[in-house]
């Protein structure tokens, strides 16, 4: 493999981590594999020694060379990967961050134009129940103000029962259940 082959292991600046991963496995995998190779035939060495010819020696150990020569290159290569990676991680972390604030920044955007648009209408409904309340409240008190005091008459009573159900006002009105804005602490 050519320096320039070794070279072409590593991706391009900027590469994406997955990318960068990849390579990594790639250059692990093929220093593992031109490690077994050199150790194979420096392993059949000493055969070749007493069976084989000069040249056969000669290039078997240039063989053998040229693998361990190569695995050192790729073990160079490997901390530059790894930086690499870091650095692309860094970025991702970085870019992932910015699409989290923009999310936020977004959300409170949102959150001021309810608060500008939708809570004095809120508010208004609010007050809005709170007068039905008090209406409904006083309408009921006074009609059994005037029940009580016209069945005190007697040509009333004589008349007999009214004749209808006189409905109760529900216990749980808007100003039990806004009980801050009935306290006044929610004014606009």
């Amino acid at each position: 493999m050519t320096a320039a082959e070794i070279a072409a292991l590593r991706p391009a600046a900027g590469a994406a981590s997955s990318e960068i991963r990849a390579a990594i496995a790639r250059v692990e995998v093929a220093r593992d594999e031109h490690a077994a190779a050199a150790a194979e035939i420096e392993n059949g060495r000493r055969d070749r020694l007493l069976m084989a010819d000069d040249r056969a020696v000669a290039a078997a150990d240039q063989k053998a060379a040229a693998s361990r020569l190569m695995v050192e290159r790729l073990t160079v290569l490997l901390p530059l990967l790894h930086e690499d990676l870091a650095a692309a991680l860094g970025r991702e972390t970085v870019a992932q961050l910015q699409a989290e604030v923009e999310e936020a920044a977004r959300a409170a955007r949102a959150r001021d134009d309810w608060t500008v648009n939708s809570l004095p209408k809120v508010w208004a409904l609010i007050g809005e129940g709170f007068q039905l309340e008090d209406a409904a409240a006083e309408a009921h008190a006074k009609i059994l103000n005037n029940v009580r005091d016209a069945y005190e008459r007697r040509e009333v009573r004589e008349a007999g029962p009214l004749g209808v159900q006189l409905p109760d006002l529900p216990a749980a009105g808007p100003r039990a259940i806004f009980t801050a804005w009935a306290r006044g602490n929610w004014k606009p």
